[in-house]
């Protein structure tokens, strides 16, 4: 359980402090040769920092999602390369990412694989996360600073990035459609899983599922998400094409339209179709029945055009387990941004380290 203060609200300052494992602790070493040194050129740009070694990892340093973007960019622009994301995961120091570009290939499809391993190493059980309504994952890059050393953390991605795939018909096909990517992963459970916003309902009716087929879902966390989801589509999806460009642009912000990195190009041609077809599945129906616990990380700020906050109320017809509430000061649209991913994740970092020492 998380300190909580007398009225039932998170109490932060009861929080223990992070472990030495939390801080980077890395003797600084130059950047070695051209590529190298253009790297660090970059990441000081992007990131503000004055000074950063070849060992030291972008994501530890401030990097996020956003930012990758923009350093693909950066680095296309420059040394005339091409990054993909999932190269970064892998490769995230700069003297692992100027080896991994001066070998080439990388080819930007593994960035919108529907299982993308935004950091596979650990021996405990996976965190695995499930995209907004715009299909990506990417958002989540910031939870792997915050968890535990060794928590694997995964995204689940929409289908439909490559462009000739068939796009799911309904939210249940979806789910098991996903709970069969993460079996390659972790065969049986207990399992834990994260959704935001649509991604939260579609992260429960998996945890509805897996039980059925007799597994244990030992963590259920949603952001921001609506048990009455389907009443939030109040008018065709065709009209919402404006607040969907507005989406593209704020992932995509700071980017030319006529400059937009191999790594970005999918998305940008992709992604609203994805999104209508998302539109399309939040339908009138009757969410499934979870027997466990649910955490529900709510944003307090009323999002433009809202004037209802996500009510955790609402899910308790469908979770007979208890349902925990944390207050995230933001709105639905600014939780994905890096200082509450941050806060999001040491929670969730205390949540999983508590699960974890009770099944050892």
């Amino acid at each position: 359980m998380f300190p909580l203060t007398s009225n039932g609200k998170l109490d932060r300052r009861a929080l223990p402090a992070p472990d030495e494992d939390a801080f980077a602790r890395q003797t600084y070493e130059a950047p070695q040769g051209v590529i190298e040194s253009a790297i660090m050129s970059i990441w000081m740009e992007l990131l503000g920092v004055e000074k950063i070694g070849r060992h030291d990892g972008f994501f530890i340093l401030g990097g996020h999602s956003v930012l990758a973007v923009r350093m693909a960019s950066r680095i296309r622009t420059v040394l005339g390369l091409e990054m993909s994301l999932r190269t970064l995961f892998e490769a995230p120091t700069i003297a692992e990412l100027a080896t991994r570009l001066l070998e080439g290939g990388n080819t930007q499809n593994g960035s919108y694989d529907v299982l993308l391993p935004i950091k596979p190493q650990g021996t405990r059980p996976p965190l695995f996360c499930v995209h907004p309504a715009f299909g990506l994952s990417w958002g989540y890059i910031g939870l792997s600073t915050q968890l535990h050393k060794d928590q694997p953390l995964y995204g689940l991605q929409a289908r439909g990035f490559f462009g000739n795939e068939e796009l799911p018909m309904s939210l249940d096909e979806m789910a098991l459609d996903y709970i069969d990517q993460i079996r390659r992963i972790q065969p049986q459970g207990p399992y834990h899983l994260l959704g935001y916003s649509l991604g939260g309902v579609i992260a429960h009716t998996m945890a509805a599922h897996l039980e059925r087929q007799g597994e244990r879902v030992a963590l259920l966390a949603a952001m921001d998400s609506n048990a009455k989801y389907y009443k939030l589509v109040s008018k065709p999806v065709e009209d919402h094409e404006e607040q969907q460009d507005h989406e593209l642009l704020r992932l995509l912000i700071g980017i030319n339209q006529d400059d937009i990195p191999e790594l970005a190009k999918s998305f940008w041609e992709y992604a609203p179709n994805i999104n209508r077809n998302m539109g399309r599945l939040a339908k009138p129906e009757i969410p499934p029945l979870f027997s466990g616990d649910m955490f529900i990380f709510r944003a307090t700020l009323p999002q433009k055009g809202a004037t209802q906050l996500v009510s955790p109320a609402d899910w308790k017809p469908y979770v007979l387990g208890d349902i925990e509430t944390y207050d995230i000061h933001c709105s639905h649209d600014d939780m994905d941004k890096p200082e509450h991913i941050a806060e999001i994740g040491r929670l969730l970092a205390q949540k999983l380290d508590g699960l974890y020492n009770r099944e050892e």
